[in-house]
């Protein structure tokens, strides 16, 4: 039986199991070897993004290497289907600019959307990141730059 936050070991692979944003249990899991760490954070609502609504699940994305991150819905249908358990890019752009991820792989498209449907998404998102990076930049303030796509069919994506 999982238990959040209670790391197993499996030779030199460590897995962390944490309990996602989703009406129904799912899990997302902090994988650790040889100096890199991917987390897998899919069927997540990311209503808790917040250093401290997140808390004790905050390791799950600090400091990763690589983040695949639920991007099912555009920020408007993320806010208006809430409780449905997914997010949309541009939750995922603020914890990974805030914790220090690396890289942040957006996957689990609404399955229903078209190809152009994923493009506005993913141009959503990225007009997003460009603004809080200008923003940060225009204030003076330190800002965490980092590499991000929408995944597609056949990537392979190097750790």
């Amino acid at each position: 039986k999982l238990e959040p936050r209670q790391a197993r070991s499996f030779g030199d692979l460590k897995i962390t199991p944490y309990q996602l944003d989703h009406p129904d249990p799912c899990w997302g899991f902090r994988c650790e070897s040889g100096g890199k760490v991917f987390s897998h954070c899919v069927d997540t609502e990311g209503t808790r993004v917040s250093q401290k609504d997140l808390d004790k699940d905050l390791p799950l994305y600090q400091n990763a290497d690589l983040v695949i991150y639920d991007a099912q819905y555009s920020f408007l249908e993320a806010a208006e289907k809430i409780d449905w358990g997914h997010a949309s890019g541009p939750i995922g752009i603020d914890i990974a600019m805030r914790e220090k991820i690396k890289q942040i792989l957006f996957i689990h498209h609404d399955p229903s959307a078209s190809d152009e449907k994923v493009q506005r998404a993913e141009d959503q998102t990225r007009a997003y990141y460009d603004s809080c990076v200008r923003m940060a930049k225009d204030q003076g303030l330190e800002v965490h730059e980092f590499d991000w796509c929408f995944a597609a069919e056949g990537m392979v994506v190097e750790l």
